[in-house]
């Protein structure tokens, strides 16, 4: 069987999407100045543990650790064999990478409290489609369809709080609490 035919078979799985199971997550500079969250997932009908490696431009779903190689499959030196798939967040749409979607929303979640909480004062920015749930729950809806309506990217801070861009035209606050309610 070729490499080629396999790759196809990995990027086509039949599982569902919502089935899994996070195992371990890290966080932190892979060295090359490129600070990254990766959380690795259980897949339970597949018996197989995939990693979501993201940060505030892309994502890669990969079938080994190639980032930190806790697994030690020492998959950095085949990264073509490992990648299951990579995206920026400008370049698609969420609507377009079914069955990663709701791990790579897990995955954002956890990459956008840990960089908050890492480098304070500075906000992940992120288009406002790629929000995880609990982000975007306590949103301005209206602010959300702004963001996008104008290609902009919502700016969340420390707490899971977005920022609002001054020339909002209903600006006035500067920034919308998105904490979950207590």
């Amino acid at each position: 069987m070729h490499l080629e035919t396999l790759r196809e078979l990995d990027m086509a799985p039949s599982f569902s999407p919502d089935k899994f199971e996070v195992k371990s997550q890290a966080y932190g500079n892979t060295g090359g100045g490129c600070v990254v969250g990766t959380v690795q997932f259980h897949l339970p009908e597949l018996d197989k543990s995939v990693w979501v490696n993201c940060n505030d431009e892309c994502v890669t779903v990969t079938s080994a650790d190639y980032i930190w190689n806790d697994d030690h499959s020492e998959s950095w030196e085949r990264y073509d064999d490992v990648q299951l798939y990579q995206a920026g967040f400008d370049d698609v749409l969420p609507d377009d990478v079914e069955p990663w979607l709701p791990m790579i929303k897990k995955a954002l979640e956890y990459t956008i409290d840990q960089e908050t909480r890492y480098f304070q004062g500075r906000a992940f920015s992120l288009p406002a489609a790629w929000l995880p749930e609990s982000i975007r729950e306590n949103a301005d809806p209206e602010y959300l369809a702004w963001l996008q309506a104008e290609g902009k990217e919502a700016q969340v801070v420390c707490g899971g709080r977005i920022e609002m861009e001054k020339d909002y035209p209903q600006n006035g606050q500067s920034t919308f609490d998105m904490t979950a309610p207590s």
